[in-house]
């Protein structure tokens, strides 16, 4: 889905890790360290769109933050998807050790914003916290969700929004709720290579992969920092995503 981050302007599943008594995973099934590194910097450096949303470093939220969210828009929309975004959060949580909490409409302190808005009104959805009349509707153009993200210098984000076609299935919008949170996680780009992935528009998960548990596990791993430059990043994560395969006996 359609969405851009930069340094100014700036998506309970099974446990990756090997447990007591587990069944051994079939050496077919297991992913190549190397294949799941390309993939990380495919979804972490890249942009869909050429002007909009690179940087050269790592960007996640502070780990283990608790991030406060308001839903806000159609509320019809609202009370549907409501547990929906209760069952992602949880999902997320559960693989990069942040917590999420949704706060009244009313309440400051607000991280992230979901905004259910109607077909005629997505450009300007997003208009509410970004003034970039151009960028907006860019991300926006034809989406059936999208994501604003804003990070500081040092790689951390501060706020992130969510903009929501109301007008699209619920199986769709199921979909594109977790695609866009796990996204705006640090994960800004897609790609079809990136499979089986919610950072693939041409699959459609309602849940996350095993793929996209590993690589969320890696970005949120203690040892990789925000703001770490895209080479040594990339020397990082594989030396994490190594451990974390010996860990979990998937990949190799």
């Amino acid at each position: 889905m359609k969405r851009f981050s930069n340094v100014l302007l700036a998506a309970i599943v099974v446990c990756l890790a090997a447990t007591a008594g587990a069944a051994p995973v079939a050496a077919q099934d297991k992913m190549r360290v190397d294949r799941l590194v390309r993939f990380f910097e495919i979804i972490a450096f890249g942009s869909e769109f050429e002007d909009i949303g690179k940087t050269p470093f790592i960007r996640k939220w502070k780990p283990k933050s608790t991030l406060s969210y308001k839903i806000g828009g159609n509320k019809k929309s609202i009370e549907t998807f409501r547990p929906v975004i209760q069952k992602h959060a949880k999902a997320l949580s559960f693989d990069t050790g942040l917590k999420f909490r949704e706060i009244g409409a009313r309440d400051p302190g607000e991280h992230l914003i979901f905004w259910f808005a109607e077909p005629d009104k997505m450009v300007e959805a997003g208009l509410m916290i970004e003034k970039n009349v151009d960028a907006v509707r860019k991300v926006a153009s034809n989406a059936r969700c999208y994501f604003l993200a804003y990070n500081l210098q040092d790689g951390y984000y501060f706020k992130s929004m969510i903009v929501i076609n109301r007008a699209n299935t619920f199986a769709q919008l199921e979909h594109c709720l977790l695609e866009e949170m796990a996204q705006s996680l640090g994960f800004p780009n897609d790609d079809p290579e990136v499979s089986p992935s919610l950072f693939n528009d041409r699959e459609n998960h309602a849940e996350l992969t095993r793929v996209d548990r590993f690589l969320l596990r890696t970005l949120y791993d203690k040892r990789l920092p925000a703001g770490t430059p895209r080479e040594l990043a990339m020397t990082m994560v594989r030396d994490i995503m190594r451990d974390l395969g010996k860990r979990s006996g998937w990949a190799e």
